[in-house]
């Protein structure tokens, strides 16, 4: 897996070009941030618990 990971970052780099590229990478770092933690500021705690969202159903363990 870390081969295929280099591997199809090193080709983009070379089809983007490295400026383009260099952007393009960190750029996304914002996405991602944005897709795992929402619109919140950070991750939530490990002893905060898990709240659902409006219209989500609550899981509760039985």
């Amino acid at each position: 897996m870390p081969a295929t990971t280099a591997t199809f970052h090193v080709v983009n780099a070379r089809v983007m070009g490295p400026s383009r590229f260099v952007c393009a990478f960190l750029a996304t770092y914002p996405a991602v941030l944005y897709a795992v933690h929402g619109s919140r500021p950070s991750a939530p705690q490990a002893s905060t618990p898990f709240r659902p969202a409006s219209g989500e159903a609550a899981v509760t363990a039985q």
